[in-house]
C-alpha cells in the first residue's frame, strides 16, 4: 500500500493523543508535527527522540519548512486559528484527508466559510467521536428502528459550551433525525473556561428535530450527576450514567470501559485512508450542526450586539 504523508497542526493534550496514534499507525512516509509553542513543541520532540524511533518524523516551527505534499491533515488547534490554519493550508499543498477537531469556529462567518471547503473536500471529517465510543454504539443496535420519544442530558460541570456538538451529533446518530433548530436558555453569567481566553455557560439548549421528540442539553448546578436519558415510543426507558460510562435498562446495569481518543483514532485514521470512510461525521454535515448550535448561543450572548463567542 502506498505510504503517505501526514502534517498534525497543534500539540496540546488533545494534539498529543493524535500523535500518539500516528506514530503507532505503519501508514505514513513522513510525518510533520507543527506547533506555534516551541517550548511545547521541543518538549514532546525530545521525549520521541530519546526513544530512538525510526520513524521519519519531523518537529517544524514553520510551515514553510514542509518539503513535500500533504495527503492527510489533522487539525487540533483551538477555534479562534482553524479557520485560518485550514485555509493556509489547502492553499498550499493538496490536502486529500482531513479530521479537524470542534469547535469549527466562533462566527457564522467562518462557518460560511467552512461551508465553501467542505463542498470542495468530501473527505474532511469533524471529530464529534461519541457515536463511535461503544456504550453509545450499543445503545444504538438497541434502539434499532424504534423511534425515539425523549433524549435529553441533564448534567454539571460537563462545558456545554465546548461540548454541546459532540451531543448534537450523537442525538443525530441516535434518532436518525437531523436537528432543524436550537434555543438557548442561559443559568447565570458567563464564566471563564478551563482555557484562558475563552468562555463557557451553564443553561439549557432545547433541540428541536423534523419529528416531535423531546430533546435537550442542560447543565447545571442543580445536578450532581451527568445523566442521560432516553425513552422510546414503546415506553422503555434507558439511562446512561455517564460519569461511570453505565447504561441502564430495566434496572440491569451495563458497564462499559471507558475508550481513549489515541486508541480510538489509530482504526480511524486507517479507515480514512483504506477505505474513504471514518465513521465521522463530514465537514459539511458538521458545519450545518454548528450552525444551528452557534446560532442559539450568540441569541444569548451580550445580547446579540456581537457576532463572535469565545468558545473552543
Amino acid at each position: 500500500m502506498k505510504k503517505h504523508n501526514i502534517l498534525l497542526v497543534g500539540l496540546g493534550s488533545i494534539g498529543f493523543r493524535y500523535f500518539e496514534a500516528i506514530i503507532k499507525i505503519n501508514y505514513f512516509k513522513k510525518i510533520y508535527i507543527f506547533d506555534n509553542n516551541k517550548q511545547n513543541l521541543d518538549k514532546i520532540k525530545q521525549s520521541y527522540e530519546s526513544k530512538k524511533n525510526c520513524l521519519d518524523v519531523n518537529f517544524i516551527y514553520d510551515l514553510k519548512k514542509i518539503s513535500s505534499n500533504i495527503d492527510f491533515l489533522i487539525l487540533s488547534t483551538t477555534s479562534k486559528t482553524r479557520l485560518k490554519i485550514l485555509k493556509k493550508i489547502i492553499a498550499n499543498f493538496k490536502v486529500k484527508f482531513a479530521i479537524l477537531e470542534k469547535v469549527l469556529g466562533q462566527s457564522l462567518h467562518q462557518l460560511n466559510e467552512f461551508n465553501k471547503i467542505s463542498i470542495k473536500k468530501k473527505n474532511f471529517f469533524v471529530t464529534t467521536l461519541l457515536k463511535k465510543e461503544l456504550i453509545f454504539d450499543d445503545l444504538k443496535k438497541r434502539i434499532k428502528n424504534k423511534d425515539i420519544k425523549k433524549i435529553y442530558l441533564k448534567g454539571f460541570n460537563w462545558s456545554l459550551c465546548c461540548n454541546a456538538i459532540h451531543f448534537i451529533d450523537l442525538f443525530e446518530y441516535l434518532s436518525d433525525q437531523k436537528i432543524i433548530n436550537a434555543n438557548f436558555n442561559k443559568e447565570g453569567n458567563w464564566f471563564k473556561a478551563k482555557r484562558k481566553g475563552y468562555l463557557e455557560c451553564n443553561g439549557k439548549l432545547e433541540i428541536f428535530f423534523n419529528k416531535k421528540i423531546e430533546s435537550f442539553l442542560e447543565c447545571s448546578k442543580k445536578y450532581k450527576k451527568n445523566i442521560l436519558y432516553l425513552e422510546l415510543k414503546n415506553k422503555e426507558k434507558i439511562y446512561l450514567d455517564l460519569d461511570k460510562n453505565i447504561c441502564i435498562v430495566r434496572n440491569k446495569k451495563t458497564k462499559y470501559k471507558k475508550q481513549y481518543l489515541s486508541t480510538m483514532m489509530q482504526s480511524i485514521i486507517k479507515n480514512i485512508i483504506k477505505n474513504r470512510e471514518s465513521g465521522l461525521t463530514s465537514l459539511f454535515n458538521s458545519v450545518r450542526q454548528h450552525k444551528i448550535f452557534l446560532t442559539a448561543m450568540l441569541n444569548k450572548y451580550k445580547l446579540n450586539k456581537v457576532k463572535i463567542l469565545p468558545i473552543t
